[in-house]
């Protein structure tokens, strides 16, 4: 089958939740292609949506070495980071994103959540304060203001 197919294949795969599925044939693209950035990014959200964030890591990590400053993978690498417990390293990243896109709801909530965990209190309040100010519809971001 076409290699192009055959990703499409495994998208559709991976968006019915059909993950291990997916898993196998981004793994059989990568086997061919191992340098393919968009393989190992949509493998490393398959593993990260099955909860296998060391896995995920290792994954997006590799696809960063082709693009490292790719806004969504540095997202995903910020965020499995922080579901490891490695915030101050999640922060970089979040960092990195909001360099390319300052007001990037998604990275500014993620890295209010990280300066909280750190209980850097008074930097998350100011950075779920931006979040709020593009988002205000965010009950996620007014509570977690509210906790910090």
């Amino acid at each position: 089958m076409d290699p192009q197919a055959l990703f499409q294949q495994a998208l559709t795969l991976h968006s019915l939740g059909r993950f291990a599925e997916a898993d196998t044939i981004y793994r059989r693209l990568l086997a061919d292609t191992p340098a393919n950035f968009q393989i190992q990014y949509r493998l490393s959200l398959s593993l990260f949506q099955q909860q296998r964030a060391a896995e995920a890591l290792a994954m997006v990590s590799a696809a960063l070495a082709f693009q490292p400053r790719q806004p969504d993978a540095l997202m995903l690498k910020g965020a499995l980071l922080a579901s490891l417990g490695r915030h101050e390293e999640a922060l970089i990243d979040f960092d990195q994103v909001l360099a390319q896109k300052p007001d990037f709801p998604g990275a500014l909530f993620n890295r209010a959540l990280v300066l909280l965990k750190l209980e850097r209190r008074t930097e998350a309040v100011s950075a779920f304060d931006r979040v709020v100010a593009l988002a205000p519809e965010s009950v996620e971001a007014w509570l977690n203001r509210g906790a910090a």
